[in-house]
């Protein structure tokens, strides 16, 4: 995988990310199941080790 295309990988990724922090958060805000919270805190997690991983080969590129 090239820089650049790395760099579109990770630019959607953290799009991914905001959008599973707002889902959070309105879990949150909204006092929602903590079966809900669980999921939305777990999706966040796992997007944000996508996330790290990703920067970390893009630093190596």
């Amino acid at each position: 995988m090239s820089p650049l295309e790395l760099q579109q990988v990770t630019a959607g990724l953290q799009r991914e990310v905001k959008q599973a922090e707002r889902r959070l958060a309105e879990v949150l805000a909204t006092g929602g199941s903590s079966r809900t919270h669980r999921q939305a805190s777990i999706e966040l997690n796992e997007l944000n080790s996508k996330l790290l991983l990703l920067q970390d080969r893009l630093k190596v590129a």
